[in-house]
């Protein structure tokens, strides 16, 4: 992702145990290698990045909540509902919290009525979303040949109408439900 500057945002997966100290210590020479199957421009960016720029985490996600409210306290965005990075969707759902509280705020106000609808209204589809992320990373980070060449040939047998529902459930989001005054 193009940041300003000529700065590029991007990040690489590797399986590694929790708290892995090995990866933290990782150096250029250690990325080409694990990495010197990917395109050149991959190769470029992995190399142009200081050893001491690199950031190191542990990929988890939080089991759900039943709400994303308590009171008078809200939670929105990871903080609500932390998702793996297999989707790309941590953004996009923070985004979707925001309009959705926009909304709301506007037709009612702050308060507890307005958090629980808030709740009701974002708890599913993030809890979905969630729940999708977290195996699919599993199965992208699958090891050995047999195993990747399974999961690629089963990739290419989703049916096309299947993949688009999917990308369709994803990417339009239904804010209708929060413009109305339905509290």
């Amino acid at each position: 992702m193009p940041l300003t500057g000529g700065r590029v945002y991007w990040f690489a997966t590797r399986n590694a145990p929790p708290r892995d100290a090995g990866m933290g210590a990782w150096q250029v020479a250690d990325r080409q290698q694990n990495f010197a199957a990917y395109p050149a421009d991959v190769q470029r960016v992995l190399a142009a990045m200081p050893d001491e720029a690199l950031l190191w985490h542990d990929i988890r996600d939080f089991a759900p909540i039943p709400a994303f409210h308590l009171g008078r306290a809200l939670l929105l965005g990871d903080a609500a509902h932390a998702t793996t990075p297999n989707m790309g969707q941590g953004a996009c759902m923070a985004i979707e919290d925001a309009a959705v509280l926009g909304n709301l705020v506007a037709l009612h106000g702050l308060g507890e009525a307005t958090w629980g609808r808030f709740s009701a209204l974002r708890v599913p589809r993030t809890r979905a979303i969630v729940k999708q992320s977290h195996p699919l990373g599993r199965m992208a980070q699958w090891e050995g040949a047999l195993a990747r060449a399974l999961r690629d040939t089963l990739t290419r047998l989703v049916p096309a109408g299947m993949t688009r529902r999917q990308m369709l459930a994803l990417y339009q989001v239904d804010l209708a439900a929060s413009n109305t005054s339905g509290l």
